[in-house]
């Protein structure tokens, strides 16, 4: 609205708190304050960060209770294909004992934040909705390191990271790659990977991997006639309205995601990624810099948010 854009303009340039006559900006639930961002541009900033990490795309969403710094996750215990039919409850006879178990663990709340460049007064003054532009550059910035934590994160500070977590214990399955001296990526990766994943996540199974390496995956050809003169190996195809595929499994890229060519590094992640738990109030708060110095200023945006593995045996990752 107007009235959000003068407020909002009038505290990028002013120190001043939210407390006092401006109603217009709430007050977040963080332990330090900050200023809501508000519906229409919260919207705006979701949007993007699913369009910037595939993984809060795909991921099974929990809801954080507002200023909370801790919250139960449910985890499995219990492989689905490893039940005994035995235990599972009849439709006809008593029930049984057990069912796939589900432990809940409690875990941290992390916040994560960006800075939007320096802005001038004169830009705030001149160019119409401007904080559009600023919301827009602080969701793909939170989206890139978001996707990051989810990827790479350690320790108890971070997510659990896809590729950081302990293998056997956090991942049932590494896969090696085919080529153990060039550490690079071979078409008969991919079909290592879905033949390790088992059927009851395969089946909603997605790659994940680096851009690059896709390229170098796409790049792949037959030997026919001399090297790299025959067809291509690799069936990746695209259509609108579906998610792109190789081998008919849909695939994202992620530039958080380690690149082929290196030793011991993981290049392909696939699996099921909704055993893969994101969690967040959904808001977003904003504060002011209070090192800028006038009349420029900068923004700082932050969240709140965790995420988990659900599911050791939903993931398996291509080990270079």
């Amino acid at each position: 609205s107007a009235e959000f854009s003068r407020v909002y303009q009038d505290f990028m340039q002013e120190e001043r708190t939210l407390q006092g006559e401006n109603r217009t900006l709430t007050i977040s639930t963080f332990s330090d304050g900050g200023a809501l961002v508000p519906d229409g541009a919260r919207t705006q900033m979701q949007t993007i960060f699913t369009q910037i990490d595939p993984i809060e795309a795909l991921s099974t969403k929990l809801a954080l209770a507002p200023g909370a710094d801790t919250y139960l996750t449910p985890k499995m215990t219990t492989d689905i294909e490893s039940q005994d039919p035995a235990a599972q409850v009849s439709e006809t006879g008593t029930p049984t004992a057990a069912q796939p178990a589900f432990q809940l663990v409690r875990r941290a709340v992390h916040p994560l934040s960006v800075l939007t460049p320096s802005i001038s007064a004169d830009v705030l003054a001149q160019v119409s909705n401007f904080e559009e532009i600023l919301a827009g550059w602080a969701a793909r910035a939170i989206g890139f390191k978001r996707n990051k934590h989810y990827l790479l994160g350690v320790g108890p500070e971070q997510p659990q990271g896809l590729l950081t977590a302990t293998s056997g214990t956090d991942i049932a399955t590494d896969v090696d790659a085919a080529d153990s001296s060039g550490h690079e990526i071979s078409a008969v990766d991919f079909i290592s990977l879905m033949t390790a994943l088992k059927d009851p996540y395969s089946a909603n199974g997605s790659f994940m991997l680096k851009r690059a390496t896709l390229g170098k995956a796409m790049k792949l050809r037959t030997e026919d006639g001399g090297a790299n003169t025959g067809a291509f190996l690799l069936p990746v195809s695209a259509r609108d309205g579906f998610p792109s595929t190789i081998f008919g499994v849909p695939y994202y890229t992620a530039e958080n995601m380690q690149a082929s060519g290196t030793n011991d590094y993981y290049a392909v992640l696939f699996g099921d990624f909704s055993y893969y738990y994101t969690a967040t109030d959904g808001a977003i708060a904003l504060y002011r810099d209070t090192m800028s110095v006038m009349p420029n200023t900068r923004l700082l945006w932050r969240i709140r948010h965790d995420g988990s593995i659900a599911n050791k045996e939903a993931f398996v990752r291509l080990k270079m």
